[in-house]
């Protein structure tokens, strides 16, 4: 069984009765997508969260709470590959982050 199908935040009781009224259940994204990010946790925690703070920072550096977000566009620019698994260099991808003024530790 998958870590978000034993999730607190996955109703495994109530998924089990829709199954048996109606034959199927679907889950829904936000039932997915709260399972995943919260995983055995009540509250998010982003030691084990396979999902980012997206506004999280690690300096107290204002403008770091768009950063993560920045390195998300620069990699969708700039990925390379054909399918789902596109990767890009980490070189130019410091280099664009430090020309806006942020440290390798914040990129980091």
């Amino acid at each position: 069984m998958p870590a978000w199908a034993r999730s607190g935040h996955f109703n495994a009781a109530k998924i089990l009765s829709k199954h048996e009224e109606r034959g199927r259940y679907t889950i829904s994204v936000q039932e997915f997508t709260r399972a995943v990010i919260f995983g055995d946790h009540e509250h998010y925690d982003p030691s084990t969260s396979p999902i980012a703070n997206l506004f999280d920072i690690s300096t107290p550096d204002g403008r770091e709470h768009f950063l993560l977000g920045n390195i998300g566009g620069f990699i969708e620019r700039n990925a390379n590959g054909t399918d789902q698994q596109r990767y890009v260099d980490a070189a130019p991808l410091y280099e664009f982050d430090q020309s806006l003024g942020f440290n390798p530790t914040q990129v980091n």
